[in-house]
């Protein structure tokens, strides 16, 4: 009887992002479905939320920042790079996976030197990747490449000419983040409409997009108020902002919300003016709660809903220096922005908070429209929270683009 592929699986756990908790459920789904052979490498202990998360599966894990009850230090980097090619050749795989990982020059190198298939999969680092002849160096190790979405694989041929095989694997709604069952709502006159947007609060999210919506609606005299959950370094200059915009009252900060099904549940509309994102999970998870969703036309958030049906994507058209908060550039880095339209890389563009009021008003002046539309979101989002199905058609697109 032929043995099954073994797959050790490379990244970092201790932060708390959209790669790690995939990754969570990933591993998760593939041990409840009893499947052998996939083993977690990862630097240390995982953050609290995901180690509940992984239940059982955190004992699939394997660290390399640790040797025993002692951790490694960082310096000199061999030291970890040791330990990590230490537990990949223990495991003996057949595939490694390096989520996100895209400049791993090492890890790539010695996994070919133990006989193992190299798959690279792509979450969004390419687009900001810097070290670019270590990054193509790395790429060029893989032997195939899974990437998050259609947009993901065009920045990867676009910008680093990869020509390996890639499969595209769409994400899917994680259990915890998805209602029993579909979920739908009607909007209520008789209460201030309810806005809300999630994200960590940096410039790349877009949150001051949303405040200047909201400002904009009130302009127009729409009584509604703008609810943002999440934590980050520039929310002082957003409570900044929305006072200058003279909204602060209809502003409120919510910080880590450990029941987001309930806030979604009591938004109206979901937006998501993002500057950029490989794919954006968070707007399938809004949808899920019947959110009609507004989001940036631009990389993979178009790929997240159904045009006219389950939301409306806003063009990116302005230029950053068009808004005080976005002059300074260094939210930018080294980034590029897709553009699905025209199948194209280009400087980074902004959407115009004033077309995302334009779409508010075209929902909130339509009752049947906006229930028609949040029936059909969540309709959208209920067939994508399959997360067993996904795992399974994970783990076939790392065995096609791996030749196995």
């Amino acid at each position: 009887m032929q043995r099954k592929p073994r797959f050790c699986h490379v990244l970092n756990l201790h932060t708390l992002g959209g790669v790690q908790r995939s990754f969570a459920g990933f591993l998760q789904a593939v041990v409840e479905e009893g499947t052998h052979g996939h083993y977690g490498v990862i630097g240390d202990h995982p953050h609290a939320q995901l180690g509940a998360e992984l239940g059982g599966a955190v004992n699939r894990l394997r660290y390399f920042k640790r040797l025993g009850p002692l951790k490694i230090p960082p310096h000199p980097k061999s030291l970890r790079q040791f330990q990590l090619n230490r537990l990949l050749a223990r495991a003996r795989p057949d595939v490694v996976v390096l989520w996100n990982h895209a400049r791993d020059v090492d890890t790539a190198r010695h996994a070919r030197s133990l006989g193992a298939r190299v798959v690279y999969f792509e979450h969004g680092a390419a687009w900001s990747l810097r070290k670019e002849e270590q990054a193509a160096r790395a790429l060029g190790l893989a032997h195939g490449v899974v990437a998050v979405s259609h947009a993901a694989r065009r920045v990867l041929e676009l910008r680093w000419n990869v020509r390996q095989p890639i499969r595209v694997q769409l994400n899917a709604l994680l259990p915890a983040s998805a209602p029993f069952q579909p979920t739908w709502k009607t909007l209520d006159p008789n209460r201030p409409l309810v806005l809300g947007t999630a994200g960590r609060l940096v410039s790349l999210k877009g949150i001051s997009l949303a405040l200047r919506t909201l400002s904009e609606l009130r302009k127009r005299g729409v009584q509604c108020e703008l609810r943002i959950a999440g934590t980050g370094p520039q929310e002082q200059q957003l409570r900044d902002l929305s006072k200058k915009l003279g909204i602060s009252d209809a502003v409120r900060f919510l910080g880590l919300v450990g029941d987001m099904g309930r806030f979604f549940s009591e938004s109206d509309i979901f937006l998501y003016p993002s500057l950029g994102d490989a794919y954006g999970l968070v707007s399938l998870e809004a949808q899920a709660w019947g959110c009609p969703v507004l989001t940036s036309r631009i990389d993979g958030l178009p790929e997240t809903l159904l045009e006219g049906r389950t939301g409306y994507t806003v063009p990116a058209t302005l230029s950053p220096s068009e808004f005080p908060e976005y002059r300074d550039g260094r939210w930018l880095g080294e980034r590029l922005t897709y553009d699905p339209e025209k199948d194209r890389l280009m400087q980074p563009r902004l959407p115009a908070p004033e077309a995302f009021a334009d779409y508010v008003m075209k929902l909130i002046d339509s009752p049947t429209l906006f229930a028609k539309m949040s029936d059909a979101a969540s309709k959208h989002a209920a067939e994508r929270s399959d997360f067993a199905r996904y795992s399974s058609n994970l783990v076939a697109a790392f065995r096609a683009v791996a030749s196995l």
